[in-house]
């Protein structure tokens, strides 16, 4: 499944005519080291599927990630992308920690927006002794001025991913 989004991304971004990936992710970078805000973030939940987890797992597993980020965000009427990195107690109770880019696009043009977009980056978690795992993932989100809640869908199958990162983001 992973790979098959990967797949999705790289297809739409390098096949694009007249689209060149690194062109645009440096136009991207240079525009948040020079324009961006300081953020926090704060994880709120991780919610497990419960269509896709018995309730052995469910009972032992942890929803409420205590742990804290940064990010780096501009934000203009019609989308909010930036960099992040934020370290937070995951399901099994075991640090982890996720860094990467996100991308959402505001779907309204009204002072509460919502927002579709996705994240790419890597996450490292104990159970995989902390090697960068790539991260691609759909992302949504309620965006009020500079406060923001968004959610991440890690897709899986039978006890296994199938949940959702909920988190709050602020920037300064």
């Amino acid at each position: 499944m992973h790979k098959s989004l990967l797949y999705f991304f790289l297809c739409i971004f390098c096949f694009a005519k007249d689209f060149n990936i690194v062109d645009y992710f440096h136009g991207q970078f240079k525009d948040i080291y020079h324009n961006g805000s300081h953020g926090i973030i704060v994880p709120l939940n991780t919610w497990h599927n419960r269509l896709a987890y018995d309730d052995e797992h469910i009972s032992r597993y942890n929803e409420m990630p205590w742990g804290l980020g940064y990010a780096r965000l501009v934000q203009n009427d019609k989308e909010q992308y930036g960099l992040y990195a934020v370290v937070f107690e995951d399901s099994n109770y075991h640090m982890q920690s996720m860094f990467g880019y996100i991308h959402s696009y505001f779907l309204n043009d009204h002072k509460i927006k919502f927002s579709l977009g996705y994240t790419v980056g890597f996450v490292q978690r104990h159970e995989y002794y902390y090697v960068p795992i790539p991260l691609p993932l759909p992302v949504i989100g309620i965006n009020l001025d500079r406060l923001s809640i968004q959610s991440a869908y890690i897709p899986g199958f039978k006890n296994f991913g199938n949940v959702a990162f909920t988190y709050i983001s602020f920037r300064f």
